[in-house]
């Protein structure tokens, strides 16, 4: 009896699953439409959720174009599951001129392939489980991400460029005493951020894996504290360019592991001042300016350890762009910016006087 209940469950789910309905919206859409085709777009991106269309398993797919939002901020309602999430996906569409551009109260929901540009916030929501992948901000003068949140966000390939705001991406609980879990950030590019690239309130599983910060401004990774001490996981990211810190977390009690980062040319790497760990690197990464790939000889390729995202070679890159190309032994591949505790220091081997890699 038990089994076919469960199988009579199952078919039930993927009954409503097939059923999941995809709507459109168009710059030239109208409100008025039913949203089912390009042809009968829908004008506004939450026209689907303010009229209680959308259920779990659902998708809005916005296509290309422009959309100015000074008058009509998307507004996020309804929730999907974790099974079926809600899904708003963009083919080319810019978002821009917002006083916040995605908001609201919802859970399960994925954000992917937009750009949104010259507002005050990208992303601002009250939920768990919201994943925003294969974006760009540009130019935003507040949040670009800002979960506000129970658990379970993702951050992942996405670029944030020349933003002002006091936090790029910002991530904790709705009160001190409760704090995001579960999160990740991985393989995002941060270039020319005035503030903190990214700030993390948690007290568990923030796993913050290759992503790549250049030109970066006051912190790069800042991981506040509040009733317990925080945890976060940080391998295989690139850290250059802090006015400050690169990594600061505000409690030496934390639970911080790392390895296998290369650090560049900040004030200070690290700080509450753990030694540096087993694979950090210490110079230049030697990027390409347009697809912030390492370039041939950078120390960057095959220094990095196994977090489970796909590389090639014999080891995974540093940074947010797997190489095509391999390491070269014996090649002097960074040039070193001695500064704060870039200093040559117990475990840390000289490599040709340009750049420092820990041994362990």
């Amino acid at each position: 009896m038990k089994r076919t209940v469960i199988a009579a469950l199952a078919l039930l789910w993927a009954a409503s699953a097939s059923f999941a309905a995809t709507y459109y919206v168009s710059p030239t859409g109208k409100d008025t439409n039913n949203g089912l085709t390009p042809q009968t777009a829908f004008a506004s991106i939450n026209a689907a959720d303010s009229k209680g269309l959308l259920v779990p398993g659902d998708r809005v797919e916005v296509m290309s174009g422009t959309y100015n939002l000074k008058e009509a901020n998307v507004v996020f309602k309804v929730s999907g599951t974790e099974e079926a999430p809600i899904v708003y996906s963009a083919d080319e569409a810019v978002l821009t001129n917002a006083g916040y551009v995605f908001g609201g109260r919802a859970d399960n929901l994925v954000i992917e392939g937009f750009a949104i540009k010259d507002s005050a916030i990208g992303v601002q929501i009250r939920g768990s489980n919201i994943t925003v992948r294969n974006c760009v901000f540009e130019n935003i003068s507040d949040s670009c991400v800002y979960f506000m949140t129970g658990g379970g966000e993702t951050v992942e390939n996405c670029r944030f460029f020349d933003c002002t705001g006091t936090n790029c991406v910002q991530i904790e609980g709705p009160s001190s005493s409760e704090y995001g879990a579960d999160n990740i950030l991985r393989n995002n590019i941060f270039r020319g951020i005035d503030g903190v690239s990214v700030a993390v309130s948690s007290r568990s599983s923030n796993k913050i894996y290759n992503n790549t910060f250049l030109d970066t401004g006051k912190y790069i990774l800042r991981i506040y504290t509040g009733n317990q001490p925080a945890k976060a996981d940080i391998r295989n990211n690139i850290f250059e360019g802090a006015d400050y810190d690169a990594v600061f977390c505000t409690d030496t009690a934390s639970s911080i592991t790392h390895s296998n980062n290369l650090y560049f040319n900040n004030r200070r790497d690290f700080t509450p001042g753990p030694a540096p760990a087993p694979g950090d690197l210490f110079g230049d990464p030697m990027l390409d300016p347009v697809t912030f790939a390492p370039l041939e000889n950078s120390a960057a390729i095959n220094t990095g350890i196994d977090v489970g995202l796909p590389y090639n070679g014999g080891a995974p890159d540093i940074g947010a762009v797997e190489s095509d190309s391999q390491a070269k032994p014996g090649v002097v591949v960074a040039r070193a910016l001695r500064h704060g505790n870039n200093n040559p220091a117990a475990g840390v081997t000289i490599h040709a006087g340009n750049y420092y890699a820990v041994t362990g």
